[in-house]
């Protein structure tokens, strides 16, 4: 099962559970612990040719007007690499499509629906961002729907909430306690949808991964940017023996 039919076809729990209290020094050691574990570099993961799978995917979904799987798709392309947003054509038809779509879910308290949308909105349209109902009823109802994801073990389900509750909800991103059980998941499918050559579901978990990675998100006019631990990312180059004239 792909990622857009599981998360259409889902079904949730409750989660209960103790919260853990710790000295701040131990809380910052246990941080960089978790943060070493969560390892994605989209330069090195996603080839050329994977781009171009997901270009010629974008362009059948707009032409058969598959409009959510078209979002989905399009955010995951603009936040892997926000220096080509160029390549996705966005327009004023687009937006009128998503802004009726979000008030619906809104008013029907439908927060899993209603967070992948605002999310999608705030990516793509950023000079809009003003006109979202992001509220603390807003949060709680996502937050219900994560612990409910952790507990079950749905992972698809897990990472996609937790990336949009870090992208509409920065200053609270701690309270997602992710741990590597949760990353060791998500890598997996990675390379299964690869392997099935699944490219729309590919890029979608491939782009979770690297919001939940970065040590930084912003919202820009490009779409979204990402600082990642780049020191994690290379070994750092042996500095070459000086030479000196005698």
């Amino acid at each position: 099962m792909g990622i857009i039919d599981y998360f259409e076809n889902m079904e949730f729990g409750r989660k209960s559970g103790e919260e853990e209290q710790m000295r701040l020094y131990d809380f910052q050691i246990k941080e960089d612990e978790k943060r070493k574990e969560l390892l994605f570099d989209p330069e090195t993961e996603i080839s050329d040719s994977d781009w171009e799978e997901m270009k010629k995917e974008l362009d059948r979904l707009r032409q058969g007007e598959e409009w959510d799987n078209f979002f989905r798709h399009a955010i995951a392309m603009k936040i892997l690499f926000p220096e080509r947003a160029r390549d996705l054509n966005l327009n004023e038809k687009d937006w009128e499509e998503m802004i009726k779509q979000l008030n619906q879910y809104c008013q029907n308290k439908d927060w899993w629906a209603f967070s992948w949308r605002a999310m999608a909105m705030k990516i793509l349209f950023p000079e809009k961002a003003r006109e979202l109902n992001l509220n603390e009823q807003a949060w709680q109802g996502m937050k219900e729907q994560l612990d409910q994801d952790r507990q079950n073990k749905y992972w698809v389900g897990f990472s996609w909430q937790a990336m949009t509750m870090k992208i509409l909800f920065p200053e609270k991103v701690r309270e997602l306690n992710l741990d590597k059980e949760d990353w060791q998941g998500m890598k997996e499918r990675l390379y299964q949808y690869r392997q099935n050559k699944n490219w729309r579901d590919f890029s979608w978990q491939a782009m979770t991964m690297k919001i939940l990675a970065a040590y930084k998100v912003e919202i820009t006019n490009g779409g979204i940017e990402c600082t990642m631990h780049q020191s994690n990312f290379h070994e750092p180059k042996t500095p070459r023996p000086e030479r000196r004239k005698f």
